[in-house]
């Protein structure tokens, strides 16, 4: 701490700010695990100790984030199994009384759902890919199922030089992988798995970030979110 002394010793800021008495969590051992006077706490560190700068405010030059969501069309036979999933799930779940194996059933009628939804829009995500790289652009697109992964790379890779990476990808072909797309203005497109390259990934020669899927686990979004989308704001 840059002011020692500021919020007392140990005990005097426990009994000040982490709600009065200890607790005794192992035998012969008390921790503070409560809270108190959170707004004064607040106030003495921002006064004395925090400084905050957003970006907006450092780095003016920087343009605005535009995020835009975009549907695409698909195919009557890609809707009709969609609807058909859908049915069979509704069905499962009026059921008021579903036993145990019913509701792993709806479990796999989901999964079942999102793997229909993700198959549909390939041709849609393609397309829009596509485009964005046609404005002279690199691109960094997310997806989540294999099937997407392989129609994104079949369909562009070739084209646009592009990298691959997910959970087979070795660490260090991942280290290779990003220095080609860092370096190598004809290295246009990085086709990313949310789970497998969420994080521990700079790319920063990205002018746009492209969501084919989205995952289930809003904690793989906010990986994500901070790793790239912030690295661009």
């Amino acid at each position: 701490m840059l002011a020692p002394g500021l919020l007392g010793e140990k005990d005097d800021f426990g009994q000040r700010y982490c709600g009065g008495a200890p607790e005794e969590v192992a035998p012969g051992v008390t921790q503070w695990l409560g809270s108190s006077n959170l707004d004064e706490l607040n106030a003495v560190l921002t006064r004395h100790l925090m400084v905050r700068r957003l970006k907006k405010d450092v780095l003016k030059e920087l343009p605005p984030k535009l995020h835009q969501q975009i549907l695409v069309d698909v195919t009557a036979a890609h809707a009709a199994e969609i609807r058909r999933i859908f049915t069979a799930l509704n069905k499962i779940r009026g059921d008021k009384n579903l036993a145990d194996d019913r509701k792993r059933l709806a479990g796999v009628e989901l999964q079942r759902l999102y793997v229909a939804t993700g198959n549909a829009k390939i041709s849609g995500a393609v397309e829009q890919v596509q485009a964005t790289l046609d404005e002279g652009q690199k691109v960094i697109v997310f997806a989540h199922h294999l099937a997407m992964l392989d129609g994104l790379e079949q369909q562009l890779g070739p084209e646009h030089n592009a990298i691959r990476i997910d959970g087979s990808t070795s660490m260090d072909a991942r280290k290779q992988l990003v220095d080609h797309f860092q370096q190598d203005p004809d290295v246009r497109l990085a086709i990313l798995s949310i789970t497998a390259a969420g994080t521990g990934i700079t790319l920063t020669a990205a002018q746009c970030v492209v969501f084919a899927e989205l995952s289930w686990n809003p904690g793989h979004l906010i990986q994500v979110r901070h790793s790239f989308i912030t690295a661009h704001d």
